[in-house]
């Protein structure tokens, strides 16, 4: 049972994460002492943290399972004039919370993929909050609350095929950091990830549980909030831990990575590789811990598992709404 292990690269994975009781019996012990130092030390720590909180970014950083929050953002729902634009926490009773977010071609399988998942609300729709980019063009889903369900457009990226029989390639597939990166700068800019506890990325043709990743990060989830962490879902590959069909990070994760993707950009040879493996590299490069979670993805050529398995969280790939669908049925036990 692979489990889920705590480590960084090139140390030992071998402390299991969940042992809540160890935890609490240590927190008992010292939080007399600790009052009387955090007291003491108080004057001294605000100042510091004033003084970090102004080289981080400026965009709301707080979540909690009880927590109220409004920050302006963008609506579906065009607003009346004069109306101001608030974008809300939603769904706060799904807890651990998820924002989830997929980028999808303008033409292809992958409009009706995902046309079929919003009509019935699964995959990334049935996340707290989702975002659909779309490369190169911008789509109406569906109608949504008396608005519309649009895409956000991300700007045309010229995009080839690797080779990994060419030095420095590290995929046969297409080597999409660049279109990715313009991604995640979308993200920053829509700002609504911030108000929920892990941000999912999401191939438009992975079946998707997100109750089911509830379950798999409820360990990892305080109520103010999780740590953090990225988490590797393919073990059995020596070459990539983290398959991009499902990408998992804590929103700890995703600050450190907005605040220091300058060096990822900068330092990693990345011209040559995909976008999982550049963010593994990344996640590293920048210190981030990782959480290894081998039964999260059933994926030929990584870790296999039929669609069957209840506990997977996701299944890849589905190219079709009706073979997307018949692994969902079978998943949930209708046939």
């Amino acid at each position: 049972d692979a489990g889920l292990l705590l480590g960084k690269e090139g140390e030992s994975s071998q402390s299991n994460i969940a042992n809540p009781g160890r935890c609490s019996a240590a927190w008992t012990y010292g939080t007399r002492a600790m009052m009387f130092l955090a007291l003491a030390c108080a004057p001294l720590a605000l100042l510091v943290v004033g003084v970090q909180s102004t080289s981080r970014t400026s965009l709301p950083r707080s979540t909690s399972l009880d927590a109220v929050v409004e920050e302006v953002g963008p609506t579906m729902k065009k607003p009346e004039v004069g109306e101001a634009v608030v974008a809300t926490r939603k769904n706060p009773d799904l807890w651990p919370s998820l924002f989830c977010f997929a980028l999808m071609q303008p033409v292809g399988p992958e409009v009706a993929l995902m046309k079929s998942q919003f009509d019935k609300r699964a995959g990334i729709f049935a996340c707290n909050d989702q975002v659909v980019f779309c490369h190169g063009g911008n789509l109406t889903l569906a109608a949504l609350d008396g608005g519309l369900f649009k895409t956000q457009p991300i700007p045309k990226v010229p995009m080839k095929k690797g080779n990994v029989a060419i030095a420095g390639q590290m995929t046969n597939s297409w080597l999409n950091v660049k279109l990715f990166m313009k991604v995640f700068d979308a993200m920053i800019h829509d700002g609504r990830f911030w108000m929920y506890d892990w941000v999912v990325k999401v191939d438009p043709d992975a079946v998707f549980f997100p109750d089911r990743l509830r379950k798999h990060v409820q360990s990892l989830t305080s109520h103010e909030g999780p740590g953090n962490y990225y988490i590797r879902n393919c073990g059995s590959n020596p070459w990539i831990h983290l398959m991009g069909a499902i990408e998992v990070f804590s929103k700890p994760a995703m600050q450190k990575y907005f605040n220091e993707k300058w060096k990822c950009e900068s330092k990693l040879p990345w011209g040559g590789w995909g976008e999982d493996y550049y963010m593994e590299h990344c996640m590293d490069l920048l210190g981030i811990p990782y959480v290894n979670d081998f039964k999260q993805l059933g994926q030929s050529g990584c870790e296999y598992a039929p669609c069957t398995d209840s506990w997977r969280v996701a299944f890849h790939p589905f190219k079709t709404p009706e073979s997307w669908w018949q692994c969902w049925d079978r998943s949930t036990g209708k046939y």
